[in-house]
């Protein structure tokens, strides 16, 4: 009696039961922890699966000419003498569309080599400024048209006399519009300068004419949404010594 007595005391005693909370607890957290485990193991195991696949798919890719960007790194020794470079770089045609600022002869040059200028081109510069791409491209190639597009009345009259000089003025058009306005579609190379917004604005006219066989060569900033075929930094004493900027250059699979 004493020991039953004992007994139901022990049972009756209030940190038994706290005891026993805290055991059937400990058994719950852990059947909870063991689930998790085997949960954040499947986790890890889709994620590696996944992970292959997509590895498989881009080494897949290359010969069968899904997207692929060529990045690239080219160093120019010093920026040539431009005595209107800090003259003109003040004048904007626009600060919703992109302040004038010349691109380097150096870097003209080597963007036209990248986009492969031919003689039946049709080579559109929008934003032209003062012409030079489409002014060197028709030095390149005595046959190819071109078309430059600015909104500016000093920059206009600044690449019609830049224009005569050169003695390309039978090749090259100068259009004093609005590029965000203008047909582009007839061109098949286009070379732009411009900030974001008027890229994002133009995007559908640049997807038109890179599905119809032709190429665009964009400085500093990408075409939102599209994967470039090459991307280069290049190097040059621009704005400042060693200063770095982008060539972003589109075309279809098929071109």
């Amino acid at each position: 009696e004493a020991k039953v007595r004992k007994c139901e005391n022990d049972f009756g005693h209030p940190y038994f039961f706290i005891m026993h909370d805290v055991a059937f607890t400990v058994r719950k957290l852990k059947h909870v922890l063991d689930l998790k485990t085997k949960e954040f193991s499947s986790f890890l195991t889709w994620t590696a699966s996944a992970l292959c696949c997509f590895i498989a798919l881009y080494i897949l890719s290359v010969p069968f000419g899904l997207p692929q960007t060529i990045t690239k790194t080219v160093e120019f020794a010093e920026y040539e003498n431009n005595p209107d470079f800090f003259a003109l770089k003040g004048s904007a045609i626009g600060p919703e569309v992109a302040p004038f600022v010349p691109t380097p002869f150096s870097v003209v040059e080597h963007a036209l080599e990248i986009v492969q200028i031919s003689s039946t081109d049709l080579v559109y510069e929008l934003g032209a400024g003062d012409s030079r791409f489409c002014i060197r491209a028709a030095l390149r190639k005595r046959s190819v048209r071109c078309v430059a597009v600015e909104n500016d009345e000093a920059r206009v009259k600044l690449s019609r006399m830049r224009i005569k000089d050169a003695g390309v003025a039978n090749q090259v058009d100068v259009v004093h519009a609005d590029l965000l306005q203008t047909d582009i579609s007839n061109a098949t190379v286009i070379f732009l300068f411009l900030t974001p917004d008027p890229i994002a604005r133009i995007k559908k006219k640049l997807v038109n004419v890179i599905d119809n066989g032709g190429r665009v060569l964009s400085m500093t900033f990408p075409v939102p949404g599209l994967f470039p075929a090459i991307k280069e930094r290049v190097t040059v004493n621009y704005v400042a010594k060693g200063y770095q900027d982008f060539l972003y250059l589109y075309h279809s699979l098929n071109s």
